[in-house]
């Protein structure tokens, strides 16, 4: 997959959480109020998107608290240094 701007990714992030059927204007870190069965959808629609391998532990606020963080996140794993 070509190498997506932050603006791009967050706007294709928009796209996914509204799939899931999560407000994407809510913050992120509102992540506990989602069933479990939510949060495994929109790892496995972000994994399948962004062909990325998130970890059970990175989702917490460092990486979920927003948009923005997540879709810096998401960019860390398709490049990773």
């Amino acid at each position: 997959m070509p190498s997506m701007s932050h603006q791009e990714v967050q706007l294709k992030l928009v796209e996914i959480l509204r799939g899931q059927s999560i407000n994407p204007d809510l913050p992120l870190s509102l992540l506990e109020q989602i069933d479990s069965l939510q949060i495994l959808g929109l790892m496995t629609a972000l994994e399948d998107e962004f062909k990325v391998q998130i970890g059970a532990f990175d989702v917490n606020e460092q990486n979920f608290e927003n948009i923005d963080l997540l879709a810096a996140y998401i960019q860390k794993k398709q490049n990773p240094s």
